[in-house]
Formats: structure tokens, C-alpha cells, sequence
């Protein structure tokens, strides 16, 4: 019998048990690899629910009466299943939608209908249901979960990285010291061995990943496991972009944008990484330092972080360069930027020159004049700050207070007046990131456990 199930359409890859690099394995998610399946039958496939550590979703008010599961593609939906609460594995039969993407979607609705528990999986591609083994986690809507299992190694305002549309890659700036996550099977983590080199910035290029750091860059094919030095492309030193914040657009372009980074010079230079893995310099208008970064339906934004020139720019797709936005400078250092529509973004925290905090406010990408920034609300006192989009209108702003502990709020600009609500973490923590996995959801990766003192080794996950 063939696999039937892939994470995701493309290669999937694992640093695994093994010294060195030498532990790069290539890994297929197939239902014989799953359950040691005989090749001479078709067993059916199903869907097993996993929760978090100390969490009962199924138990907590208002009850959960039934659960549907849906099978997800880019333009339709079918219902799988609809079972009483608590579920069991659900089976999916032996057979299936053959040479598809898309991923499995479970909620728990009250007796009203009301989703009140939530879980997605990463996209597959699937080849049948027949045999596959699909781990599905599910937390109550509306706050944090711990996932399943955690990660091996501390790691302080780690690097994340994702490869393979699968897997989460950890690392520490600085520090060669790997985690990988299997966000496909909500597996322990590999016991990942060491990068070839340090790093202070990542990316990754279809099956091959590149690291930064102050004097050397080296791409490292991960089916492989050769690494080799690479060069910059004219016009720009790595030790300009490094420590910049990673950016992937839908077509898996990446960039670095130097102009992000918190220390160091001021910086009007970005590393684009196309598909194919070449690399092209990209300039700002204006240098700047602690600026914010966003993609707005692949177009790249970049905003605050400069005293002179525009309040932010932007590099639309196909495009020779930035184009200046007509906004007055902003000094604005330690902001998020979130995309909400095509033509509008949130900048959110952050400081001014003189150490304020500032207020969240709206760019619009259109204005051609004398533009200016509309304030949502209050000042938001974060630093190291990132924000997500959940909806128009609906961000998550993730940043640190002061005493470096992070802080997780809900900006809702629906109404007349936007609200700012604080979403308490299941393990407060500080000094952690936040990062989007596979599955869309967002999470924050290592820190400290503000409780004990210890490294926060489980990774907390929202569910909307």
C-alpha cells in the first residue's frame, strides 16, 4: 500500500538523532511509517485528539455537546464527521480525496452551536485516508494552551524558523543549539544535533536554510546535510541585516530587514532571498534602527526606526525599489506592524525618541498626501513588540514591559472605539518569541517561567 499522507505539499525534513549535521534525515508522514501498517490491507485512517498538559476542554463550562471535523481546502469545506462529546478517535474510512491539499478542522459546539473548543492541523497532502494517523490539538477558544510536548532546550528571545510548512526550527541568537517541532504530529521534539555555525539570523529557501551571523553566512541543505559558505550579493555586508527580522511572502520569498534589528548601527538595507535561493539587495530610503516590518499581501512595509525621511515605505511585488509613503518621520523603535488589509496596516508599541510609549495607530498605504497615522487608542507600554492578524479589524500584539516579562493583548478596532484586552498566557513567562506555526496559529516559544525561575520549555499556543 502507498502512503497517503504528507506534511506538507512539499519535502518534509528533520535534524534527528545523529552527531553533527550528519543527523539530516529526510522523513515521509506516511500511514505504513505511522503504524507499521501491512501492505496487504486497507486499514481505515483516523483522527486522534490531543490536548495540553493539565487541560479538560471538553469539561470546562459552557459544555461541549457535539464536535464536528472538516476537511479544509483553499475554496471548499466538508464535514467529515459530527460525534457526541467527548470525542474518540473519529475514523475516516480507507478511502478519501486523492492528490489534494488541506488540512483537518475540528470544533466543539455548545448545544446552541456556539465553537467553544478549536483545533487545525498544518496542510497535508493527501494521497486517500486509507491508514493515516492524523494527531489533531484542541484547547478551548479564546486563550492559551500549553502544546503537547515540550521543547528539549532553554532558549532566551530565541530565533524561530519554519521549514517544510511542518516543522519549527529554535534557536537561540548567538547559539548553534537546535530545537525542531513537529507541528504536523504534535510529536517530542527531535533531538536535534547542532547547527554548523552560530547564528543571528535565518531563513529558508525550499529545502535548504541560511544563517547569519557577524563574519560568516552558510546555506545548509537539509536532506544532505552539506553546508557551504555563501557570499552577499553586491551592494550589502551581512553584518548589515543580521539580527533583522525574517519575513516569508506567499511565494516563499524571504526577507531580512536589518532595519528591524534593536542594536547595533542604523540600516537601510534588506537581503531578499527568492525561491530559487539567490540573493539581491534591497534599500531603504532612510537607515534606520528598531523600525517595524510587515507583509501586506506580499508587499513589504516597513515603518518607524528613523528621525529623517518617510514614516515608513513600502516595496510593493515587482517593484525596482521602496516607495516612501507621504507620513512625517517616526522615531517609533520596538513596534509591531501588522498587516489587516491589503491597503492598511497597525503599528503597535513601541517607544518614541524621547522613551514614551506610543499609541497604536493605522497606516494607510494609499494616502499620496500630507498623510498621517490615525491613533486607535491608548498607549500600549510594550517593547520587542510583534502583532498578528486573527481578522479585519482583530490582531493579537504580543511584546515585553519593562521588567522584560511578556505580555499577549487582543486589539479589537470593530467598534466605535478599539478595545485592548490582555490575554493571559498558560505559563508567564519573559524574554520569549512569538512566531506563526504552520497551522496559523500563533505561539510563544522559550523565556523564562516568571513563576520559578526556570527555562519555559513548553510552547504556548492561542486558540481564536
Amino acid at each position: 500500500m502507498r502512503s497517503s499522507l504528507s506534511a506538507p505539499a512539499s519535502h518534509t525534513h528533520a535534524l534527528i538523532q545523529g552527531s553533527g549535521v550528519a543527523g539530516l534525515l529526510s522523513v515521509l508522514l506516511g500511514s505504513c511509517l505511522l503504524l507499521g501498517c501491512d501492505t496487504n490491507v486497507h486499514p481505515d485512517g483516523f483522527v486522534r485528539f490531543v490536548t495540553g498538559a493539565g487541560d479538560a476542554p471538553w469539561a470546562a463550562p459552557p459544555a461541549v455537546e457535539r464536535v464536528r471535523l472538516e476537511f479544509v481546502q483553499a475554496t471548499s469545506r466538508s464535514t467529515l464527521a459530527e460525534v457526541s462529546a467527548p470525542p474518540q478517535n473519529i475514523s475516516l474510512g480507507n478511502a478519501g480525496p486523492e492528490y489534494v491539499i488541506g488540512h483537518f478542522e475540528a470544533n466543539g459546539l455548545t448545544k446552541e452551536g456556539a465553537p467553544v473548543v478549536h483545533g487545525s492541523t498544518v496542510p497535508f497532502y493527501l494521497l486517500g485516508f486509507s491508514g493515516i494517523s492524523v494527531p489533531l490539538f484542541v484547547a478551548r477558544t479564546g486563550g492559551f494552551s500549553e502544546a503537547p510536548n515540550p521543547l528539549l532546550l532553554p532558549h532566551t528571545r530565541p530565533i524561530p524558523a519554519l521549514v517544510s510548512g511542518a516543522y519549527l526550527f529554535v534557536v537561540d541568537g548567538g547559539s548553534s543549539a537546535l530545537d525542531i517541532y513537529n507541528i504536523a504530529m504534535w510529536e517530542e521534539p527531535s533531538a536535534a544535533a547542532p547547527l554548523p555555525q552560530t547564528v543571528k539570523s535565518l531563513a529558508v529557501s525550499g529545502t535548504e536554510l541560511l544563517m547569519l551571523n557577524d563574519d560568516s553566512a552558510q546555506w545548509i541543505e537539509l536532506t544532505t546535510a552539506v553546508a557551504a559558505a555563501v557570499s552577499p550579493p553586491a551592494g550589502l555586508t551581512f553584518a548589515e541585516v543580521i539580527g533583522g527580522k525574517t519575513l516569508v511572502a506567499s511565494d516563499q520569498t524571504a526577507y531580512i530587514v536589518g532595519a528591524t534589528r534593536t542594536e547595533g548601527a542604523a540600516t537601510n538595507k534588506v537581503l531578499r532571498i527568492d525561491p530559487d535561493g539567490s540573493l539581491h539587495t534591497l534599500l531603504l530610503g532612510s537607515p534606520r534602527l528598531g523600525a517595524a516590518a510587515a507583509l501586506l499581501d506580499d508587499a513589504l512595509l516597513v515603518a518607524g526606526g528613523s528621525a529623517v525621511g518617510a514614516g515608513a515605505e513600502l516595496y510593493a511585488v515587482g517593484a525596482n525599489g521602496f516607495r516612501s509613503l507621504a507620513l512625517p518621520p517616526d522615531t517609533t523603535q520596538g513596534a509591531g506592524l501588522v498587516g489587516i488589509t491589503a491597503t492598511t496596516a497597525w503599528l503597535v508599541g513601541g517607544r518614541d525618541a524621547s522613551g514614551t510609549p506610543t499609541s497604536p495607530r493605522r497606516i494607510d498605504i494609499d494616502c499620496s498626501s500630507d498623510c498621517l497615522a490615525a491613533e486607535l487608542g491608548t498607549s500600549l507600554e510594550l517593547n520587542q513588540a510583534s502583532a498578528f492578524r486573527l481578522d479585519e479589524n482583530l490582531a493579537l500584539v504580543v511584546g515585553e514591559t519593562e521588567d522584560e516579562q511578556d505580555h499577549v493583548y487582543l486589539l479589537d478596532a470593530s467598534g466605535d472605539a478599539p478595545t485592548l484586552t490582555e490575554q493571559p498566557l498558560h505559563t508567564p513567562r519573559a524574554r520569549a518569541s512569538a512566531v506563526v506555526l504552520p497551522n496559523g496559529q500563533m505561539a510563544l516559544v522559550g523565556g523564562t517561567d516568571v513563576a520559578t525561575g526556570e527555562p519555559a520549555l513548553g510552547m504556548d499556543v492561542y486558540f481564536r
